[in-house]
């Protein structure tokens, strides 16, 4: 059986004054079975929820759709998304975020000069962006840097001229530039121009992904990021017929990569970084590059491509589901959920849309981990290199995998029944059977059109943890008619392979819980109960199925997380869970106090 490292995590005892948690503690001391720590909150994930290129820090991100602007033109006309193509043999952008294209909006003869909004290096040396077109003499972007005494802008430098080759079909590929800017201005106001003036054949430009205050990390990180772009992400049933003209794009592309001077300190640099392994994205915000990006092709969005990076899918209706008041249980202020501003209504059950992550590189412990809800929410992972999908978690009932089925919409149907239709869930996915190093990304889709209950909701993915992640549970609220509800949300485990994880899971799913709680008190009730409480036969059947883990495995079921509630009550003739506080301990000690350990 393959091993996986223990987790060495502390909880929290939060006694508040709860006489049932005090009693526990005191006879957990006074059976000297166990060492209670306070050690500060419960960490859920074990990782930090940030994707791989942070802008907030020093980097300034310029998105094309609200930091640039040029005269009498809406940028929405001229804007791609990252997977688009062009030309008739489906030609990909590499583009690394939306970005703009004047072909697109403008045609061949369109004319016109993009400007960005001020913005200071803040005494960092690198601003990078993404440009492309076949052009080199007429379309180009010039940085310029905001002279005090004349009050007037000039250029900073020569204009930076395109790198593409002269092939129409390759000539509106995105190639990163890394421009250095001169130290004496590293603090000045600056701007940049990209500014198309060629007409006649393929006499477009594009442009986009523009990041100033750039450290060299952050240049670097940019730089692993755009070799992830060449991936060239397209599932299957959305696009193209990429044939030789991509493949040659790629390689000219990749050949500047290793070669052009221009990358030379931050190719180094890169390479020390390393590769891509975390893009988390909990969606609270698009500034930077979002993680994930709409697949129009296989979306319904009435033709706007840019839902993804508004409150259209990415919504702060964060308090309840529907008429049910049954809580959503995302992280922060926003989850993604293409169907939100209609929950419930034909029309909701009527839309489909897919979002794909960027690429990245699986490392770490090999597990993934995604909230998610909804009859019509299916998680997939793919292999970036070949396309193949190689693990999908989706509630098919042709397969009996109901993961997400309605059974109800109370605090009791979500805990106890396990109803997932609009309150997220926690969803580990055990990818330890993809090789370490695999590339990869992952797709999150409300999948089909119609069904019912056919939505799908989705927060907080996380695509890295160093070491296996803590099994636990996520607490919900929920008020109706005056009566308060809470509850916890367990979390869920998929595709788990042959190790000591998926047997720490199940273990606590199948066995621990539902034989040391007692359904007719409440499912919930914890040890505290007293251990004289429970059959000895229920003692019996937990200590032989725990001591029939490995010892990795039951490091794993110590760690985790165990729960109690203070009351208990009823609401609309169901049994409903009507408590006032949950505390937080692990289920290690809840062992040692039955006298299992």
């Amino acid at each position: 059986m393959k091993k996986t490292k223990k987790v060495l995590t502390s909880f929290v005892i939060s006694c508040l004054g709860i006489s049932a948690v005090a009693l526990c503690i005191a006879n957990i001391n006074a059976n000297k079975k166990a060492n209670v720590t306070f050690a500060g909150t419960i960490d859920r994930t074990g990782t930090p929820k940030t994707p791989y290129l942070i802008n907030g820090d020093e980097a300034e991100y310029i998105d094309f759709l609200t930091g640039f602007s040029a005269p009498d033109t809406n940028n929405a006309s001229f804007a791609r998304f990252r997977n688009d193509t062009f030309h008739a043999e489906k030609m990909r952008y590499f583009g690394m975020d939306y970005f703009c294209d004047t072909f697109n909006g403008g045609g061949d003869n369109w004319t016109g000069t993009f400007t960005s909004r001020e913005f200071n290096q803040k005494g960092n040396p690198y601003v990078c962006f993404q440009f492309g077109g076949k052009n080199e003499t007429d379309n180009y972007c010039q940085i310029q840097r905001y002279d005090e005494g004349t009050s007037t802008w000039v250029n900073l430098g020569d204009p930076i001229k395109n790198k593409n080759t002269d092939e129409p079909r390759n000539c509106q590929q995105l190639i990163l530039r890394i421009v250095e800017i001169p130290l004496e201005y590293r603090s000045a106001k600056l701007r940049a121009q990209f500014h198309d003036g060629a007409t006649g054949g393929y006499g477009g430009m594009t442009f986009g992904a523009f990041t100033g205050a750039c450290t060299l990390d952050s240049a670097a990180k940019l730089f692993n990021l755009y070799k992830l772009a060449l991936t060239d992400v397209v599932l299957p049933d959305s696009a193209s017929t990429e044939g030789k003209t991509n493949a040659a794009a790629k390689a000219y592309i990749e050949n500047l990569l290793n070669t052009w001077t221009e990358y030379s300190a931050v190719r180094t640099r890169a390479a020390e970084l390393g590769e891509v392994n975390n893009i988390s994205d909990s969606f609270e915000t698009f500034e930077g590059f979002p993680m994930f990006t709409e697949d129009y092709l296989f979306s319904d969005d009435g033709g706007n491509h840019f839902n993804a990076f508004t409150n259209s899918y990415r919504t702060d209706m964060k308090v309840v589901e529907w008429q049910n008041n049954a809580p959503f249980n995302q992280t922060g202020d926003y989850l993604l959920s293409p169907t939100m501003n209609s929950a419930g209504s034909a029309t909701a059950e009527g839309v489909k849309a897919r979002f794909f992550s960027s690429p990245f590189i699986l490392r770490g412990s090999r597990y993934l981990s995604i909230k998610m809800a909804g009859r019509s929410a299916k998680f997939t992972v793919w292999n970036a290199d070949t396309y193949a999908e190689l693990i999908s978690v989706v509630d098919d009932a042709d397969d009996n995998q109901r993961i997400f089925d309605d059974r109800g919409w109370s605090v009791e149907d979500i805990c106890r029944k396990g109803s997932r239709t609009g309150t997220m869930t926690r969803v580990y996915v055990d990818c330890t059977s993809i090789p370490l190093g695999t590339k990869i990304f992952v797709s999150i889709e409300d999948y089909r059109t119609g069904g019912e209950w056919g939505l799908a909701r989705f927060d907080e993915f996380v695509s890295y943890y160093d070491e296996v992640p803590t099994i636990g549970y996520d607490v919900i609220t929920q008020t109706k008619d005056d009566v308060t509800g809470r509850g916890v949300c367990r979390d869920i485990l998929v595709n788990g392979q042959d190790n000591d994880f998926t047997d720490a899971w199940s273990f606590l799913e199948n066995t621990y819980f539902p034989k040391a709680r007692n359904y007719e008190h409440d499912v919930a009730s914890s040890f505290c109960s007293g251990p004289n409480t429970y059959d000895d036969g229920v003692k019996v059947a937990i200590k032989e199925a725990y001591d029939d883990l490995s010892p990795e495995a039951q490091a794993i079921v110590d760690a985790s997380p165990d729960y109690q509630y203070s009351g208990y009550g009823t609401y609309s003739n169901v049994d409903m869970y009507k408590s006032t506080i949950i505390t937080t301990y692990n289920v290690g000690q809840a062992l040692t106090y039955m006298g299992i350990k």
